[in-house]
C-alpha cells in the first residue's frame, strides 16, 4: 500500500488559537497528526464512519446570487432518503432493502425493485452529501490548530491553509483561494464546518461558500416516502432457465393495453428490445416477457395472466436485465440478476445504503455525478429512451 502524501506540512501549533484547547487534550482522528494532516485518510475515515452510524448530513453551496446546491441525506443503516435543491428545482431519492425510488421536476416519479437504472440513480443521489464533503476536503491543504470542547464531545479543528496541489476537479474553473475550517471528532466523523473559496472561470472570479452539518441519530427515523406510492409497483423473477421474465404487478395505476414494455441490460446499460402489451395489467396481475430468435432476428413477446408455453426458439437472457414501463409521468422498473452459467438468478433485491457499491465514489465529483444522472433521467423519460451508457464510457 503506497504511503500517503501529506496535503500540507505546517509548523506545529504550540499554542492554539483563543478558545481552543491543545491537540494533546484528545485522541486525534485518523489522518490528523500534530505535524501533518493527510486529507485522504481523513476522507476515508469520514466515509467509513458514516457507513457505521445512523446520521443526517446536510451540505450546501451558495454564491453571491444565492443557493447553488443543497443536499440532505438521512439513514438508519437500512434505508436512506436524500433530497436536493437547485434554485426552485427539487429532487428526491429513496433506497430501501427491497425497493428504490426517484422523484424530480423532470417530471418523473419512479419505483424500482432489483438492478435497474432507477436503483443506480438513487444510489448516486444518496451519495451526494458525502461526495460533496469529500470533494471540498480534498481541494484544500489542512492544519490541525486545536481542540474545540462541545456539548457532544471534543472536536479537533482543521483550518484550510491553501489550495491542494491536486485539487479535485469538482467544479468548472480553477480554485484560486480557499479558507475555512472543519470540526472532526475522534472517530473521524466530520461534524460541521464552513469553507469559502474563489473560482476563476472564463476570466471571471466567483466566490462560493460550502457548509456542512452532520447530526448523529438513533432509532428508526427514515420511512418510505408517500410519493413512492404514486407509480405502479412490480417485482420480477426469471424462470425457465432464464428464458422467461415473470413480472408480478403488485400495486398502483394499471398498465393499459398498448403500453410499451422495455427490456434493458444493467450489465451494458443498453436497450435489448421492447414489446407492446395487448391486454390491460392491473394490481395482482402477472405478465410475462420472453424473446425468440429466428434467422438472426430477435423478437420480444408478452402475455398477461397465464404462464406461456415457450416456443423452441425462445432464448435465455444472459445479462442482468430489467423491464420498464410508464404511465404518464410515472415509471415502474423491475430487474433480475441472471447468474452466470445458471440461467435464472435471484429475485429482485436492492442493497441497503451501507452495502451499496458505486464505482470509485471518492473519485466522482458532485458535478460529474449530476451529469451522469442526466443520462439516467433520459432513460426515465416517459416518451423517450430507456437505454443509457455505462458510467465512465
Amino acid at each position: 500500500m503506497p504511503t500517503p502524501t501529506a496535503t500540507a506540512t505546517p509548523t506545529p501549533t504550540a499554542t492554539p488559537p483563543e478558545g481552543l484547547e491543545p491537540l494533546s487534550t484528545m485522541d486525534l482522528p485518523p489522518g490528523v497528526y500534530t505535524e501533518n494532516v493527510y486529507a485522504d485518510e481523513v476522507e476515508t475515515a469520514y466515509r467509513d464512519r458514516l457507513d457505521e452510524i445512523e446520521y443526517v448530513v446536510e451540505a450546501g453551496v451558495t454564491n453571491e446570487s444565492g443557493n447553488v446546491l443543497t443536499v440532505r441525506a438521512e439513514n438508519d443503516s437500512e434505508v436512506a432518503l436524500m433530497e436536493s435543491s437547485r434554485g426552485s428545482s427539487e429532487t428526491f431519492a429513496f433506497l430501501g432493502p427491497d425497493a428504490a425510488g426517484y422523484k424530480s421536476d423532470f417530471p418523473v416519479t419512479a419505483y424500482a425493485t432489483g438492478p435497474t437504472v432507477v436503483t443506480e440513480i438513487s444510489e448516486l443521489e444518496v451519495e451526494q452529501p458525502r461526495d460533496l464533503v469529500s470533494s471540498h476536503l480534498r481541494t484544500a491543504q489542512w492544519d490541525a490548530v486545536g481542540v474545540r470542547d462541545t456539548d457532544s464531545g471534543k472536536r479537533v479543528v482543521l483550518n484550510a491553509t491553501g489550495v491542494a496541489e491536486e485539487s479535485a476537479p469538482w467544479t468548472t474553473g480553477e480554485v484560486r483561494s480557499i479558507d475555512g475550517s472543519l470540526d472532526v471528532n475522534g472517530d473521524g466523523l466530520i461534524t460541521n464546518g464552513s469553507i469559502t473559496y474563489t473560482v476563476e472561470r472564463d476570466g471571471e472570479t466567483e466566490t462560493r461558500t460550502f457548509t456542512v452539518e452532520v447530526e448523529r441519530r438513533s432509532g428508526t427515523f427514515v420511512t418510505e416516502p408517500s410519493w413512492l406510492s404514486e407509480p405502479p409497483h412490480a417485482e420480477a423473477s426469471a424462470e425457465a432457465d432464464g428464458k422467461l421474465f415473470a413480472v408480478d404487478f403488485t400495486d398502483g395505476p394499471a398498465l393499459d393495453a398498448g403500453t410499451t414494455v422495455h427490456v434493458n441490460s444493467t450489465d451494458t446499460w443498453e436497450s435489448l428490445g421492447s414489446v407492446t402489451l395487448d391486454e390491460r395489467v392491473e394490481s395482482g396481475d402477472t405478465f410475462y416477457v420472453y424473446r425468440t430468435e429466428d434467422n438472426g432476428t430477435t423478437s420480444y413477446h408478452a402475455t398477461v395472466g397465464d404462464r406461456p408455453t415457450l416456443p423452441e426458439n425462445a432464448t435465455a437472457f444472459t445479462q442482468t436485465a430489467y423491464v420498464s414501463a410508464s404511465v404518464d409521468d410515472l415509471v415502474v422498473q423491475a430487474g433480475v440478476e441472471i447468474a452466470d452459467g445458471s440461467g435464472a438468478g435471484a429475485a429482485a433485491h436492492v442493497e441497503s445504503p451501507e452495502r451499496v457499491s458505486v464505482a470509485n465514489p471518492t473519485d466522482r465529483s458532485p458535478t460529474e455525478s449530476n451529469g451522469h444522472l442526466l443520462l439516467g433521467l433520459a432513460a426515465l423519460a416517459p416518451v423517450g429512451l430507456f437505454a443509457r451508457r455505462r458510467r465512465g464510457s
